[in-house]
């Protein structure tokens, strides 16, 4: 009985930094998109992007820090979902980088929009 608790107890965390990084990215990429406007330089932008990206990750951390209950069995969960969070917001800043020195800004959408699903789709992914 106690491990479908503890199972149903991670699943609810899972969910909750799910919607924190949904709600986290969809602010994010509007932000993303407002570095946009006005700059020609596609290193200058890039720089812009990995600050605001820097900026994002860490208050997504800190909120999906302090979604859910604190008991210290979840803390390998939250530890990993940290994990995800992180890698994940550095490989958004390798993707972005090099698809607006190929393509142009245009990419933010798609480059983002396909990168939220591989961090939602990761942290279902992750089990005890």
């Amino acid at each position: 009985m106690f491990k479908w608790i503890k199972g149903w107890i991670v699943g609810f965390l899972k969910q909750a930094a799910i919607a924190v990084v949904q709600k986290e990215g969809d602010l994010l990429q509007y932000k993303l998109k407002a570095q946009i406007i006005g700059e020609k330089d596609t290193c200058r932008l890039c720089d812009k992007l990995d600050r605001v990206i820097d900026e994002a990750q860490k208050r997504t951390l800190v909120l999906v820090a302090s979604s859910g209950p604190i008991w210290a069995f979840l803390l390998p969960i939250r530890e990993k979902i940290a994990r995800e969070i992180t890698t994940h917001g550095d490989k958004l800043q390798e993707a972005l980088r090099a698809e607006i020195k190929s393509k142009g800004p245009t990419v933010i959408d798609k480059v983002f929009d396909a990168a939220q699903a591989v961090l939602i789709a990761r942290i279902k992914a992750i089990a005890l």
